[in-house]
């Protein structure tokens, strides 16, 4: 069968556009199996990434860290004492102290300053940042204590119970808050020191 010229370049041309549509095709159907494995690839990690962060931690502070409720609960005539170690969130300043949480709300609160002209305390605290994790040294002074347990904390004033006159019922008292003078401070998984106090 013969062609001429003109029929030529119509079946040439005809030719040449199916087979780039059948290459773009072919492109098409690689590029959505690359994006496929991609995507794939993300989902994997992140649902792994996301499975061990909520089995261990909890911000950077491990689910299975001491609460202050277990630190109390584990007082008893021949254990009398409080740690003066803790890992704990930082909440905010209030008054002279700085206010820390643990995994369950429960607060602790770090005597940082003597008073409001302390300069150098105010300055020793600015690193503080809400909601991160921090581990803190300090020492025990005694704790802020309700004794009327059947109201509610916001309704009364807490009493000052110094350590030395502390019984270990007040200790353990779930609403009982530990006052410390703090210490030292550095954010969770960090070996660098962010604060001492100006006495130490």
């Amino acid at each position: 069968m013969n062609l001429n010229m003109k029929d030529y370049n119509h079946f040439r041309n005809r030719f040449s556009a199916i087979s780039k549509i059948r290459s773009f095709i072919y492109l098409l159907m690689y590029f959505k199996r690359f994006i496929v494995l991609v995507i794939t690839i993300i989902i994997f990690n992140i649902s792994n990434s996301v499975s061990i962060y909520s089995e261990k931690f909890q911000g950077p502070i491990s689910t299975k860290e001491k609460r202050i409720k277990d630190y109390k609960q584990e007082l008893n005539e021949t254990n009398l004492e409080l740690p003066e170690e803790y890992h704990l969130f930082f909440q905010e300043l209030r008054g002279n102290y700085a206010i820390f949480y643990d995994l369950d709300g429960q607060t602790v609160h770090f005597q940082y300053r003597r008073n409001k002209w302390d300069r150098d305390a105010i300055e020793s605290v600015h690193n503080l940042l809400s909601g991160r994790s921090y581990k803190v040294s300090a020492e025990f002074l005694g704790m802020y204590y309700y004794p009327t347990v059947q109201e509610s904390r916001n309704s009364i004033l807490p009493l000052f119970i110094a350590k030395k006159d502390l019984d270990l019922k007040t200790k353990k008292d779930r609403n009982a808050i530990p006052i410390y003078k703090l210490k030292v401070y550095d954010e969770s998984y960090s070996d660098a020191i962010l604060m001492q106090t100006p006495d130490q």
